[in-house]
């Protein structure tokens, strides 16, 4: 793989991560403000069902049912009565104890509430873990490369 073969590979992950987090086609500033500063106006979980999440819901109704509980305090007798069913078709399936896809576990009430809060972007240990991960891992290939 020649150096401009690397960057352009590593430009399309980027795109295709964060292009669409502001809801707009094209990667943008908002985008990467949104990714690591987060929406402050919604919570971590309405973030995801408003993004890239919103795909996996097998209707409109229960999109919206799910952005209902959680807009209106995302109750634990809401989830256990309404709620629940939808993730365990929608979420879990990806998100389960055993796969935690993205890091992520939706099983519970106990493990939604964890995404409950202000959404405050990336923290700073996943931002170091990751920037540490590729630092280590791309400087050898530049020097292979070069």
């Amino acid at each position: 793989m020649r150096p401009e073969e690397g960057y352009l590979l590593g430009f399309t992950n980027i795109y295709m991560t964060y292009s669409l987090v502001d809801e707009k086609p094209g990667l943008s500033l908002e985008d990467i403000r949104l990714t690591y500063y987060g929406t402050r106006n919604k919570t971590t979980l309405e973030k995801a069902i408003d993004g890239s999440m919103k795909q996996y819901f097998a209707n409109d109704a229960d999109y919206k049912d799910v952005k209902d509980w959680v807009v209106d305090g995302a109750s634990e007798s809401g989830w256990n009565s309404d709620i629940k069913p939808i993730f365990d078709t929608t979420c879990s399936i990806c998100h389960s104890v055993s796969t935690k896809l993205g890091g992520a576990v939706t099983e519970e009430y106990s493990d939604v509430e964890n995404y409950l809060g202000q959404n405050s972007g990336k923290s700073w240990s996943r931002i170091v873990g990751v920037s540490h991960t590729h630092v280590l891992g791309i400087t050898p290939f530049i020097f292979i490369l070069v």
